[in-house]
C-alpha cells in the first residue's frame, strides 16, 4: 500500500507545536516558546522546499508490510496515481523493462544477502503511465538494522536519466560509424590509468571489452607488443609532460596474431591535477602491409633494373637511333610496328614541363657517366604516367651510347603524393597541419628578406571552445573545427596558407598582403564565424574567434619573432573581451 507524503506533514508540525505548548508550564519563557515555534515553522518550510526542489522521486519502503511512502510527486515523473501501489511488488515487476527485470531483481537480492551495506545503485528502464519506457537511476540505502542485523526499512531516490542515456546511445551510434575505436583515457594523480569511455570497436583492436578497461587501463598496455610497449609508454609520458597531441604507431598482440594500430589523441588537464586524452585508435595492418609490400616491390624492381632486361633500351647519342624492348612499348601505350623509335620520337612523349630536365640529363651523361631521371610521359590516350629512366653512358664501336632500363613508377609516385598529403594536412579538418605551416612561414620570411613583398601572419582560436566540448560533447567540438575550416577556406585565396596549429588554434599566412588589407579580411572572417550558427545533433549554437594579426617588418630577424608577436596579439584580443581582431607590428 502507498502513502503519499510530500515533504513533512502538517500533522507532524502540529504535534510538534502541541509538545511545545505542553511545555509552557515549565520554566521556558513565553518569548522563548514563540521563538522555538517560529524556528520549527522555518525548518518545516525549508525542508519541504528542499524536497520539492530535488529532481527525483524520494521514497521509503517498510519491508515487513511493503508499505511505500513517497516524499515527492510520483505522478509528475511516471504518471501513476497512488492507487497503483496497493501491491507494490507486483506493480514494480510489471513496469520493469523485460530485458532489465532479471538483472535488477538479482542485484537487489545479492545486495540484501550481502548485508545491505552501502548504496545499491542501478540504472534500468521503467514503463510510465503512457506506456513508454524511460531510463531511471535508482539509489537505495538500508535504514537501521535490528540486533540480528535485519533491515526493516529502505530509503531511496529514483532519478530520470533518459536524456543522458539517449545521448549515450547517440554517441555509440556515431562511434559505430568511425573506423577503429574512439576513447577517453585518464590518468589520475596517483598515476592510475583507466578508460572511462571506449566505443565498442575497442574489442576488435585489443580483444578487450569496454567494461574490462573502464577501471583498469593497464590491460590495454599489456596487449601491446612487448617490443613496442615501453615506446608507447614513453610517448604517453611525453604528451603528458608537454601537453601536446599524442600520436603513435605500434603493434598489438590479439588472438594469436600481430596487428599494426595507429593512435591519436588530444590531452586535457584537469583542475585536480589529473589528465585525460580524447582520441581514436584504428587498425592500420592492411596499410602497413601495403607499405611493406610496396617497399619490397621497389627493391625487387630496382634489382631487376640492375641485372635484368625489363624495360631495356639503348640509344645512340650521335645518330639519334633508339632501341626499345617490348615492355617499353607497353609502358608507353603504343604498338611496336606502328612507331619509328628514335630519340626525337621518345622526346615527343615526354611531358613538356619535364622535357628540359630530361635533355639536361642527356647532355650531362658524358661527364657524369650516367643518365638517371624521373619524368612524366603523355600516352596517346592522353593519360599521364611517371617513369624512371636509369642508364650508363659508354662508348661502343666508337659511338657514344646510353644503355639502360625504364620502369613505370606511377603507382609509387601516387603513393608518395598521398603520403606527402598526409604529412602536410590535418587529419580532422583536411587543412594544412602545424609542421607544414611552420615550413611555409619560414619560406615566406625568406622570400620577404629577398624581395620585400608584403606578407602578414594571423593566429586565431575559438573562444570558450572547452564549453562547446563540455556542453555538446567532443564530437560536436570536432564538427565545429571541420565546419569553421570549410568556411574560412571558402573566403581566402589559393595562395594563402591556412592551417590548424593544434586544438582549436589556427594560423593563416597571407602573402602579398599589407596589414590593413589583412585586418579587413580577418574582420570579415570573424564576423562570418560569429553570425553563422553551428548545428550538431539538431542543437544549434554559435562560437566566436579572437585574432592576432601582424606583418613582417624590418624589425624581425626570423620567423619565430613573427609567431611570438602574432600570438601576443591574439592574447590581447582575448584579454580585451574576445570576438575581435587585434593588429600590430
Amino acid at each position: 500500500m502507498a502513502k503519499k507524503n510530500v515533504g513533512p506533514q502538517p500533522s507532524d508540525f502540529a504535534e510538534a507545536e502541541l509538545d511545545l505548548e505542553r511545555s509552557a508550564d515549565s520554566d521556558i519563557d513565553i518569548d522563548q516558546l514563540r521563538a522555538l515555534k517560529q524556528q520549527l515553522r522555518t525548518s518545516h518550510d525549508r525542508l519541504e522546499n528542499l524536497i520539492k526542489s530535488i529532481p527525483a522521486i524520494l521514497y521509503s519502503v517498510d519491508l515487513p508490510t511493503m508499505e511505500l511512502e513517497i516524499y515527492s510527486d510520483i505522478e509528475d515523473t511516471l504518471g501513476y496515481a497512488e492507487s497503483k501501489f496497493s501491491n507494490l511488488q507486483s506493480w514494480y515487476e510489471d513496469v520493469l523493462h523485460p530485458e532489465d527485470k532479471s538483472t535488477v531483481l538479482n542485484d537487489y537480492a545479492n545486495w540484501m544477502r550481502a548485508g545491505a551495506e552501502g548504496t545499491l545503485s542501478r540504472a534500468y528502464r521503467l514503463r510510465n503511465r503512457c506506456g513508454q519506457y524511460m531510463w531511471v537511476r535508482d539509489r537505495t540505502r538500508a535504514g537501521n538494522k535490528d540486533e540480528r542485523g535485519r533491515v526493516d526499512r529502505l530509503f531511496g531516490s529514483i532519478t530520470d536519466i533518459s536524456r543522458t542515456m539517449t545521448a549515450h546511445e547517440r554517441l555509440e551510434k556515431i562511434a559505430a560509424t568511425v573506423p577503429g575505436a574512439i576513447y577517453h583515457y585518464h590518468i589520475d594523480t596517483n598515476g592510475v590509468a583507466s578508460f572511462p569511455y571506449t566505443s565498442a570497436g575497442i574489442e576488435s583492436i585489443y580483444g578487450l571489452k569496454p567494461e574490462e578497461v573502464r577501471e583498469n587501463g593497464e590491460l590495454i598496455i599489456q596487449a601491446i607488443h612487448p617490443d613496442d610497449r615501453e615506446r608507447v609508454r614513453a610517448s604517453i609520458s611525453e604528451s603528458q609532460a608537454l601537453n601536446e597531441e599524442w600520436f603513435c604507431e605500434y603493434r598489438v598482440n590479439f588472438d594469436g596474431q600481430c596487428k599494426w594500430v595507429t593512435g591519436y589523441a588530444i590531452p586535457e588537464r584537469h583542475d585536480d591535477g589529473s589528465i585525460s586524452w580524447y582520441g581514436q585508435v584504428i587498425d592500420t595492418t592492411t596499410e602497413k602491409e601495403l607499405q611493406n609490400e610496396l617497399e619490397l616491390q621497389k627493391r625487387s624492381l630496382e634489382k631487376a633494373q640492375q641485372i635484368g632486361q625489363l624495360g631495356y633500351w639503348r640509344a645512340n647519342v650521335e645518330t639519334g637511333e633508339l632501341y626499345w624492348s617490348d615492355m617499353i612499348y607497353q609502358i608507353f601505350g603504343i604498338t611496336k610496328g606502328e612507331f619509328n623509335c628514335t630519340i626525337d620520337a621518345f622526346r615527343s612523349f615526354v611531358h613538356p614541363d619535364d622535357l628540359p630536365e630530361v635533355i639536361r640529363c642527356e647532355e650531362a651523361a658524358p661527364q657524369t657517366g650516367a643518365f638517371d631521371v624521373e619524368h612524366r610521359i603523355v600516352l596517346p590516350s592522353g593519360e599521364i604516367r611517371w617513369v624512371h629512366e636509369l642508364a650508363d653512358y659508354t662508348v661502343l664501336a666508337s659511338s657514344p651510347v646510353l644503355i639502360g632500363t625504364v620502369r613505370d613508377i606511377t603507382e609509387q609516385k601516387n603513393y608518395q603524393a598521398q603520403l606527402e598529403r598526409m604529412s602536410m594536412t590535418d587529419s580532422l579538418t583536411g587543412i594544412y597541419n602545424r609542421r607544414f605551416f611552420v615550413e611555409q612561414l619560414e619560406s615566406s620570411f625568406s622570400d620577404w628578406q629577398r624581395r620585400k613583398n608584403a606578407c602578414c601572419l594571423a593566429i586565431f582560436d575559438i573562444d570558450y571552445f572547452k564549453q562547446v566540448n563540455d556542453t555538446y560533447g567532443h564530437a560536436a567540438g570536432d564538427s565545429v573545427l571541420v565546419r569553421l575550416s570549410e568556411r574560412v577556406k571558402k573566403r581566402i585565396r589559393k595562395a594563402d596558407i591556412f592551417a590548424r596549429l593544434g586544438g582549436e588554434e589556427f594560423g593563416l599566412i597571407l602573402p602579398h598582403t599589407e596589414l590593413q588589407q589583412a585586418q579587413t579580411l580577418l574582420e570579415e572572417i570573424r564576423n562570418l564565424v560569429a553570425t553563422q550558427a553551428f548545428t550538431f545533433n539538431q542543437e544549434s549554437f554559435q562560437v566566436t574567434i579572437s585574432v592576432g594579426v601582424t606583418e613582417i617588418g624590418s624589425q624581425d630577424s626570423d620567423y619565430d619573432e613573427l609567431l611570438i608577436r602574432a600570438d601576443g596579439l591574439l592574447y590581447e584580443a582575448k584579454n580585451a573581451g574576445r570576438n575581435r581582431v587585434i593588429p600590430g607590428y
